[in-house]
């Protein structure tokens, strides 16, 4: 009993940790872009999983390199009106949060590779990017967070950059359907971080980050 409740415990921690209410920033457009596979008459399950595997993971690395980096730029302090963020509470320690970090940067290298076998060069950019620009929103000094420019990244690839890749993974073929119907998805994150940021303007303020 007590080692299930260890289990259970590690489960929740982590469960909370990765902030898994904020994915479906990450599923709507790749599940947009299934569908406009599917009117193609072309839909492979195994195929659709990767796709969305990947942006999960990608929208959770993102999440945890921006908790690990607000951390050390002191954004995260005991004024802070969202939910509260688990290395700052002492939940986690900062190097339990890099490995957390290690190990899903690994998993978006092993399913992001498998969608390059599937959909070659143009798969590359857009994995290659979308990882880069993960840990750029938030790292460095001059982070994407901090330059006021954020709002674009979130609209493309949480929208019409996330729907036309899956699209074209499934299909070979990029779909204006695919477009539009991304384009919404990602006006959508781009409306909820622009509310997370009026929410945090004082706490981001104060610690030179410039939404």
């Amino acid at each position: 009993v007590s080692n299930l409740s260890n289990v259970m415990g590690w489960f929740k921690k982590w469960f909370f940790i990765i902030r898994p209410f904020t994915l479906a920033a990450s599923i709507s457009p790749v599940a947009v872009g299934i569908c406009a596979a599917s009117l193609l008459g072309k839909f492979n399950g195994w195929h659709a999983a990767a796709v969305m595997g990947c942006a999960m993971a990608l929208q959770v690395l993102s999440n945890l390199v921006n908790d690990y980096c607000d951390f050390r730029r002191g954004a995260d302090g005991p004024e802070r009106l969202g939910p509260a963020r688990a290395v700052s509470q002492g939940v986690i320690t900062p190097r339990q949060l890099l490995t957390a970090i290690a190990v899903d940067a690994a998993v978006c290298v092993v399913l992001g590779g498998y969608l390059i076998w599937l959909g070659g060069w143009p798969v590359i950019a857009i994995g290659v990017t979308a990882m880069l620009f993960a840990v750029l929103y938030s790292a460095t000094r001059h982070s994407l967070a901090s330059l006021g420019i954020a709002d674009l990244f979130s609209l493309s690839y949480y929208g019409f950059i996330a729907s036309m890749g899956t699209t074209y993974i499934l299909t070979g073929q990029w779909n204006m359907l695919s477009f539009w119907l991304g384009l919404g998805c990602g006006a959508l994150a781009t409306g909820i971080l622009t509310v997370n940021n009026t929410r945090d303007y004082k706490g981001d303020n104060a610690s030179d980050k410039r939404t």
